[in-house]
């Protein structure tokens, strides 16, 4: 069933892939369909399968199969057409005031590098702001109707947290949650990329009769192969991610990229995340990216160890505050290893703020507004899932995610 998933986390396929996709649905029972759909949802890859699907295997798709993915795909336009206009809204608000603020991740980087964007599904909006704009900005959304679910800590805790953690997440009505970054991983993980320096690299994206800032295709790359990193690539749709920027930017500087992500620690985080693509879904990197990456035996390792696990896991990765062995060997300095270890064992907040961040938007009601996007999007697979006895397995899964998947994008 992996395998299939596999398959179609590819933005394109090419006729070999037609061929062997029409091949494997033709032998699934009836009965596996809604561990697919499932499986898809979970991983984030559920746009992209109902996408293949109805292109390319239409005819040996079940009718009720065929019309839960057409209207899982409108309802996934119309989120996305949601969540970009929310997006230009809060960076014309904060640029307004002053503040310089970058999207990644979500819909800005699917509209770079995904054929049709609306695709791949996002969770929540993710901006990148310098640390001393953090209260400024905070200020600005506030404004803007967005509240935080550690309002209630006292100022110094607040700070201690928000300190800790880099990043917060804000919920307002009828809006997806927004996540204004200032650090691209908790304090403990020892990761510190050049916040600054990717704000003032970061490049025009075209957005209908408009732009949006958006980070540069080396930086765009570091920066998701840093969060697939911190969550142990435990979906599927981060590395079909990777894959998807390497396919539209061909042309990628590779000696620069090496160079920042050695600089930051980080160059192990980059290798394995372009052997993971290249192992999953068949993506090769540039010849001198993956040259280098195939000559660290470490990252080879860890590629072929999360290939081996990720078909067991639900989305879920071990605390981003836990000590972990793949954490460790991750990086490939020993000084950030031992800081990683040192910091996480020590830092006393890791004990207690990754309850908030968990509980934060449970603790704080949730609008209809706030996960109507990822409801929408699952509701005709949903459906489905009720009619072959797995009732709102999907729609369940989803929910959860809003509560619990705030650090996931």
């Amino acid at each position: 069933m992996f395998s299939l998933l596999c398959q179609t986390a590819r933005p394109a396929l090419v006729p070999a892939d037609e061929r062997s996709l029409h091949e494997t649905l033709s032998q699934l029972p009836e009965s596996a369909w809604n561990d697919l759909i499932s499986q898809a949802v979970i991983h984030g890859t559920a746009g992209l399968l109902c996408d293949h699907l109805l292109t390319h295997s239409a005819a040996a798709l079940p009718a009720e199969m065929r019309r839960a993915c057409s209207e899982f795909l409108a309802a996934g336009q119309s989120a996305f057409a949601h969540g970009l206009q929310q997006l230009g809204q809060i960076v014309s608000a904060l640029r307004h005031a002053g503040i310089p603020a970058v999207p990644f991740k979500g819909p800005v980087t699917a509209l770079r590098i995904y054929p049709r964007p609306a695709l791949r599904q996002s969770r929540d909006l993710d901006l990148l702001i310098a640390a001393a704009d953090r209260e400024r900005a905070f200020e600005v959304l506030a404004h803007c109707g967005y509240r935080s679910a550690v309002d209630d800590l006292t100022p110094g805790r607040r700070r201690a947290y928000l300190d800790y953690n880099g990043q917060d997440i804000l919920f307002a009505p009828e809006r997806y949650p927004v996540e204004p970054h200032w650090a691209l991983a908790p304090r403990t993980f020892s990761a510190e990329l050049d916040v600054p320096g990717l704000i003032q690299r970061a490049v025009a994206v075209p957005v209908r009769d408009c732009s949006l800032p958006g980070l540069s295709p080396e930086d765009a790359l570091l920066v998701a192969a840093l969060h697939g990193a911190k969550e142990e690539w435990a979906r599927l749709i981060w590395v079909a991610d990777i894959a998807a920027m390497l396919l539209a930017w061909p042309e990628l500087n590779t000696d620069l990229l090496l160079a920042r992500a050695r600089a930051s620690g980080c160059l192990r985080v980059l290798l394995l995340a372009v052997l993971l693509a290249r192992d999953l879904l068949g993506v090769a990197a540039p010849e001198p990216l993956a040259r280098r990456a195939e000559a660290d035996p470490t990252a080879d390792a860890l590629a072929k160890d999360i290939a081996e696990r990720l078909p067991r896991l639900r989305g879920e990765a071990p605390s981003v505050f836990q000590l972990t062995r793949f954490r460790w060997r991750v990086r490939e300095r020993q000084r950030d290893r031992l800081r990683y270890a040192a910091r996480t064992l020590a830092d006393r907040a890791g004990a207690t703020f990754p309850h908030r961040v968990a509980a934060g938007p449970a603790r704080v009601p949730v609008s209809r507004g706030a996960d109507w996007p990822r409801r929408a999007g699952a509701a005709a697979p949903a459906r489905l899932a009720s009619r072959t006895g797995r009732p709102n397995v999907i729609a369940r899964s989803i929910r959860g995610d809003c509560r619990t998947g705030a650090m996931h994008w």
